[in-house]
């Protein structure tokens, strides 16, 4: 990291890494929301199979009128698994945390994208560069669109044109700007009881005239997870060849 950073000095682009680290940190904090996504499923299974172990511990026996002696289990809304997840000694509901940590995890994920632009702007424009507090992903990649950027800097240019098109991004960019701007995402965290499965879904949604279908949510956070951490390196390659 020294040597790198020295090189950007003498290149006079320094002032990119700070947008090196930011993204490191954007990237890991989604990383963060997934696992804790994940940790949240295991608890509620968890606390499934208490609950149906101490329910079947109970069962009422009962003599039906041929004299046979039957055995029942009674489930009410009295006896149903308590969820509650405690943060800081606070009670919390799971699928508030869960709702919660989604969105967070599709925002930090468009962020990683936005701070990699702040790189390439700070890094490559430097002169020439745009205001900082007016670039994101989508204006570096109109930018390196244009002639003299995509001649100057050609594999940039491939690398925005390539992740832009690509389905991941447009699920992540959907999926962030619906629930910012738009209308919440019917998601679906629900324990199986009696045999049946847990489900853990992303609902579907409608997005600038698109329909995305509902996706399972360890899937789908595994794949954007392996699509950011995969565009990052290979920008760090292209960003290598071409700042000098």
């Amino acid at each position: 990291d020294f040597d790198f950073q020295k090189d950007l000095s003498a290149h006079h682009v320094y002032t990119a890494w700070q947008f090196i680290q930011y993204t490191h940190k954007n990237i890991a904090i989604a990383e963060y929301c997934a696992n804790i996504i994940q940790k949240i499923i295991e608890k509620m299974a968890e606390k499934t199979v208490r609950w149906e172990q101490d329910l079947f511990s109970n069962f009422v026996e009962e003599v039906s009128s041929d004299g046979k002696k039957i055995r029942k289990l009674t489930v009410t809304t009295e006896n149903t698994p308590v969820y509650e997840l405690r943060v800081a000694g606070e009670k919390v509901d799971p699928w508030f945390l869960f709702d919660k940590l989604l969105r967070d995890f599709f925002q930090y994920a468009m962020n990683s994208l936005d701070s990699i632009s702040q790189i390439a702007n700070a890094g490559l424009l430097a002169n020439n560069g745009k205001k900082v507090d007016s670039v994101d992903f989508q204006r570096m990649t109109f930018c390196f669109a244009q002639a003299t950027y995509s001649t100057a800097f050609p594999k940039t240019a491939a690398w925005f044109d390539s992740v832009s098109k690509s389905p991941e991004f447009q699920y992540i960019e959907a999926i962030n700007n619906r629930t910012k701007h738009t209308a919440d995402i019917s998601n679906k965290l629900s324990m199986g009881i009696l045999g049946s499965s847990n489900t853990a879904k992303i609902g579907p949604f409608f997005r600038k005239d698109v329909q995305h279908g509902k996706q399972e949510v360890y899937d789908q956070l595994q794949a954007t997870l392996d699509f950011v951490k995969n565009s990052w390196d290979s920008f760090l390659t292209v960003f290598c060849d071409e700042y000098v």
